[in-house]
């Protein structure tokens, strides 16, 4: 076997590969990136300018693959080796990719991620005070994961995971108030 040569990208890279058979099956691309390719197309259009690179002295990355790269290790969590492997990019590359793709995000903020103003702060208090019984909370984040904890001793099941249809409601909630 021999070497390994990122500058076979082109030829045998997972974006140059597979990338234009994921366009081709939808329920394959989301599988892939954790969302719809027209979500996909969106943010590019979106981003493009940000993460554009351009040169006289070689073929620079492609914006399409370097939000490919980063939908692919946020969906994922692969290591920068593994993507670098997979992508045949350079591991240093790909952290900066990475690095600039997820620092454009900031165009999305006053469109998807609004500063929220007082009145919402409050009504958003007031409603999980009274549906969940949580005061001076306006917001929470799930992520679907659970957290590994040390219980306190003598605190019986009170630390125990409970899944019941009151956490599913609560989860219903919060997608419908804040626009998900």
């Amino acid at each position: 076997m021999g070497e390994f040569h990122f500058q076979e990208r082109e030829e045998h890279g997972e974006f140059h590969t597979l990338f234009p058979r994921l366009l081709e099956q939808e329920n394959k691309c989301f599988e892939y990136f954790r969302m719809q390719i027209d979500t996909f197309w969106y943010i590019l259009d979106e981003i493009r300018p940000y993460i554009e690179k351009q040169s006289n002295f070689r073929k620079c990355i492609s914006p399409e693959e370097r939000l490919s790269v980063t939908l692919r290790l946020l969906s994922t969590g692969m290591t920068f080796r593994s993507l670098a492997f997979s992508y045949r990019i350079a591991h240093n590359t790909i952290a900066g990719i990475i690095y600039e793709t997820c620092d454009a995000r900031e165009c999305f903020s006053e469109k998807h991620m609004p500063f929220p103003t007082a009145e919402l702060l409050e009504k958003s208090a007031k409603d999980y005070e009274q549906l969940w019984n949580f005061p001076n909370c306006v917001a929470s984040i799930d992520d679907g994961k659970h957290v590994r904890i040390k219980c306190p001793k003598k605190t019986g099941s009170k630390h125990s995971i409970i899944k019941d249809s009151s956490l599913w409601s609560f989860k219903q909630w919060l997608m419908r108030n804040i626009n998900f």
